[in-house]
Formats: C-alpha cells, sequence, structure tokens
C-alpha cells in the first residue's frame, strides 16, 4: 500500500483568511489497482473495548485484510467492521470512504 497525504486544511469553511495552495500530485497506477480515500471522520471514530479511537493503522490494517475481495463485498465488510468497531458510542464526525478499483 502505497499512501498520498491531501492538504491540511478545513474544506468547509472554519478557516477563512487562509490562503489555500493545493498541489496537484500525480499518482502512477496499473490495472487492477484500488484507490481508497476516506475522510478523517472513519480513523476519528471511538468504539472498540476501550471507547478509543479506530486510528489509522487500525484502519489500514482492515482495508488490507480483505484486499482481496470484490469492492462490493469489501463494501459489506466494512460497514460490518466500523458497526462493530462503534458499538453503542455515537458517530462522532463524518465518515466517508470511497474505493475506486482500476
Amino acid at each position: 500500500m502505497i499512501q498520498y497525504k491531501g492538504e491540511p486544511y478545513l474544506i468547509g469553511g472554519g478557516d477563512k483568511g487562509t490562503k489555500k495552495t493545493f498541489a496537484t500530485q500525480e499518482i502512477p497506477y496499473g490495472v487492477g489497482d484500488v484507490i481508497y480515500m476516506f475522510s478523517d471522520g472513519v480513523v476519528d471514530q471511538f468504539g472498540g473495548p476501550m471507547g478509543k479511537k479506530l486510528m489509522k493503522k487500525r484502519f489500514v490494517d482492515i482495508l488490507m485484510s480483505f484486499k482481496h475481495l470484490s469492492l462490493t463485498y469489501q463494501k459489506q465488510l466494512l460497514d460490518q467492521k466500523l458497526k462493530s468497531w462503534q458499538g453503542d458510542e455515537e458517530q462522532t464526525d463524518d465518515i466517508i470512504i470511497i474505493g475506486i478499483k482500476l
């Protein structure tokens, strides 16, 4: 897995007056590659046995554990894993995950 980081700006406001400069990144790809994009709300979601954040490493480990499956099945598994992690905790932020198979 190769990770590409975006810019550290809020998209929905909050930092008015800040000049936002977005760099263009060219990402090499091949047939069969999968691109995952997700919001910080995914990894910031509280839950688990200790009520802690999911965190990026744990989320990436989840993705990698079923990367060989179809995207449709991955979506179902991700829904289950996130709901299981969240348990009785309320959703703390927006959650969006996009998977694109090339």
